[in-house]
């Protein structure tokens, strides 16, 4: 993984809402009420998108890796098949996509 800034994974999110309907996202261990080291961010929404957003946040650090491993694969593809080829050409599509959302999550964007 990168040098970043934030906290690392993995992240774990409270399996019930609070009372206002929100979802805690955190790092550490669910201990009953709150998490073993810290409550890092706060879902809010309609009842469905705050635990679907909750979900998606929790999961960014694992999804930061993924991308970065889509992208050294891409570039290896891409090396050994060559830009022209389809394979090449398809290594080429995915690693622009992969390498903007590795800026987006790093701020680089």
């Amino acid at each position: 993984m990168s040098d970043t800034k934030f906290t690392p994974g993995p992240w774990a999110v409270n399996e019930s809402a609070t009372d206002e309907g929100a979802w805690e996202i955190g790092f550490g261990e669910w201990q009953g009420d709150s998490y073993a080291d810290l409550q890092i961010a706060t879902a809010w929404g309609f009842y469905s998108q705050a635990e679907a957003n909750a979900r998606l946040i929790a999961a960014a650090p694992e999804l930061l890796e993924c991308a970065e491993l889509l992208e050294s694969l891409c570039v290896w593809l891409l090396n050994a098949c060559g830009p022209d080829a389809a394979e090449g050409r398809e290594a080429t599509f995915r690693l622009a996509k992969a390498r903007a959302a590795i800026a987006k999550a790093l701020g680089n964007a």
